[in-house]
């Protein structure tokens, strides 16, 4: 048997019990929909949520930091900082 997903902790998830039923009714999450009562199978619903989170491709290249942008800066004319600068 499934655990089940109560109403108050599908509005607090997906935002409102009309959204919570529709996506029930439509088939992207099983649990049921009795009149005013919503209800969901756990395991379906955080595979929904999971699937709804922006996918993580290739990480991003670092940044450079003010402080390499002024090094290199320092570096292109000439300029070269020797020891900590304190």
């Amino acid at each position: 048997m499934s655990d089940y997903v109560g109403e108050e902790e599908l509005v607090a998830l997906l935002g409102s019990r009309e959204k919570a039923k529709r996506l029930i009714k439509s088939g992207q999450i099983a649990g049921s929909v009795v009149g005013r009562r919503v209800m969901a199978e756990r395991d379906s619903l955080h595979a929904f949520l999971r699937s709804m989170r922006p996918k993580q491709s290739e990480p991003e290249p670092e940044q450079e930091t003010e402080a390499q942008k002024i090094a290199k800066a320092r570096e292109r004319a000439g300029l070269r900082v020797v020891g900590g600068g304190r």
